[in-house]
Formats: C-alpha cells, sequence, structure tokens
C-alpha cells in the first residue's frame, strides 16, 4: 500500500473502523478521513438497552472466535483495551447448547450434537435429515460453482455479482437447509440477509473448499486449524485453551466500534460523521469525494460501504 499522500475512508461501519485504525498505525493518523453518513459509528451493530439495564443486540449479537479473521478481531479488541470486556461463550455453555429457530409458527429446538440418531431423522423445520442434506454435497458434482471459465451471459453476471449465500447453500445442501438454518445463523452474525450477501465475502473458505475440493463437506474434513500467531495477545490463544463457541462483549457488541472511535480520535485520525458521500470520482491527481455542497480531496480511497 502507497504510504504517502492523504487516504479517505468511507463508511464507519466495522470494516471502516477497523480499516482506519489498522492504517492509522502504518501512517501518520492525521492523514486519515473516516466519514460516516449517520450520526453515529457502527453500521449494522447496535446495542440496545432497557430501563430495567438489559441489554438487547439490533445487530450481531456475537463473535465466533475461529480461523484467521476470528483472531485478528480479538487481537483488535485486545489492542484497544476491551480484553477485559470479552464475554466467552464455551462450547458447554448454555447460550451454545440450547439453540432455537422460530420457523413455520413455532419454535424448533436444534441439535446439540451430530449423533447417529440426530443425523438420521428430519427434523422441524427441516425437511429432510442433516444425513441426506450432507450426502447430496458429496454427491453433487465436483466443481459446481461458477469459475472464470464459465462463458455463458448468464454465468458472467452472476460471478461479476457474487453467488448469494443463499443459492449457494441451496445449491448444495437443500432449500430447507439454506431457508431455516443458514439464513438464521446470518441474521445473527451479519444482520444481513443471506439472498443479499455475497457467499465469496463472507465465507471465503467455503468458497475455496467447493472449488479445492468439490464439496463442502470434504472440506471441512480436511481443514486444519489456522496457527496462532507467535506475538498473539493472551487473549487471542484462550479460545482454543477454553474451548469458546462465541464471543461477546459485556457492554453489548455496539461497544466495540465505539471503542474503536474513540481510539482513533486519540491517535489524531479525522473522524467525521454526519458526512453522506454522495459521489466518489477518480482524478488525475488523487480522489475527489463529494459529500453535500463540500468536496473532500484526497489520493487513496477505501470503500468501506454495505
Amino acid at each position: 500500500m502507497a504510504s504517502s499522500g492523504r487516504f479517505i475512508v468511507v463508511g464507519g461501519g466495522i470494516s471502516g473502523l477497523a480499516a482506519a485504525l489498522r492504517l492509522s498505525g502504518r501512517i501518520d493518523p492525521s492523514r486519515i478521513i473516516l466519514i460516516e453518513g449517520s450520526t453515529s459509528v457502527g453500521g449494522w451493530i447496535r446495542t440496545d438497552r432497557s430501563s430495567t439495564g438489559a441489554l438487547f443486540e439490533c445487530g450481531p449479537r456475537s463473535v465466533r472466535p475461529q480461523g484467521e479473521a476470528g483472531m485478528a478481531t480479538l487481537q483488535l479488541v485486545s489492542d484497544i483495551g476491551l480484553a477485559d470486556s470479552v464475554l466467552p461463550i464455551t462450547r458447554s455453555h448454555s447460550y451454545a447448547q440450547r439453540r432455537y429457530i422460530y420457523a413455520k409458527t413455532s419454535m424448533n429446538a436444534l441439535p446439540t450434537s451430530f449423533s447417529l440418531s440426530t443425523m438420521l431423522k428430519a427434523q422441524a423445520p427441516f425437511e429432510r435429515s442433516f444425513l441426506s442434506a450432507g450426502l447430496k454435497d458429496l454427491t453433487s458434482f465436483r466443481g459446481t460453482g461458477l469459475k472464470l471459465s464459465d462463458s455463458s451471459p448468464d454465468a458472467v453476471k452472476t460471478l461479476a455479482q457474487g453467488e448469494s449465500i443463499d443459492s449457494f447453500f441451496s445449491r448444495r445442501f437443500g432449500e430447507d437447509i439454506a431457508r431455516y438454518g443458514v439464513a438464521a445463523m446470518i441474521r445473527g452474525v451479519y444482520a444481513g440477509d443471506s439472498k443479499m450477501l455475497c457467499l465469496r465475502s463472507c465465507f471465503p473458505l467455503i468458497y475455496d473448499w467447493e472449488q479445492k475440493y468439490g464439496s463442502v463437506v470434504l472440506g471441512m474434513m480436511r481443514m486444519k486449524p489456522a496457527p496462532v500467531p507467535k506475538d498473539a495477545a493472551e487473549l487471542v490463544r484462550r479460545p482454543r485453551k477454553e474451548g469458546w463457541r462465541a464471543w461477546s462483549l459485556t457492554e453489548g457488541m455496539a461497544s466495540l466500534p465505539l471503542a474503536i472511535h474513540k481510539e482513533l480520535l486519540e491517535r489524531g485520525v479525522d473522524v467525521r460523521l454526519g458526512t453522506m458521500c454522495e459521489k466518489v470520482e477518480m482524478t488525475g491527481q488523487g480522489v475527489q469525494v463529494h459529500c453535500g455542497g463540500d468536496v473532500i480531496e484526497g489520493d487513496h480511497v477505501i470503500a468501506a460501504l454495505p
């Protein structure tokens, strides 16, 4: 990445905040401008507190610690001083054991483990057994995902846009798995619609499994845990030691973007809330970001928009 000039980060959600924070550790923070259209940071992440003090997550309610992304997130949390606020959810925790999906006008309990009986029998709201769904994935043609070699207009258009999470899981495991299981998970993790989110962007590892092995199940079986970096914070090491399934924050997930926002201001980053980006124009000398009647000029732009 170029190290000179002014950087403009468009979007004050968690992606834009994380990008600005990482960048501020590499260059002079005063050369960074972050603009956000609303009057608060965090994007989809929002926590409301009731009059009795109860917390309600209006967006993502927890974070998974697995993989390189999971470790990077915990490192970020540690770096901004929130390690003591992390609320671990272990595999034995009731939160992890008692999971329900509201579908077909009723609450449906999900299995706490995948024993032979739970694998063979279809459980509401799913229309087929998990074994049947797994076999569908295993017996699908190898490499059925869209590739650059696809030449049909529809294939090229879909590849450019990115196959949705819903389309991918419907194709590989069945529409019921995608509709009831995956869609519910996506609501909890991304606070988004699985039909609108790109699988390759959200789950690049799953995309790679299909491309490499022709099967998500085979990819899972061959997956090896990502190594923990030698210089990682203790918080990054705890999930494997303690068997975390997920984690949250004692003051709600919104405390994460708020803490990053505070850290950016303390470092000297120019954060402009209530500044709606209307157009980004590349010029011969750099970039112009049009915000209402104002034009912000810079040399580089990072777009962190929905």
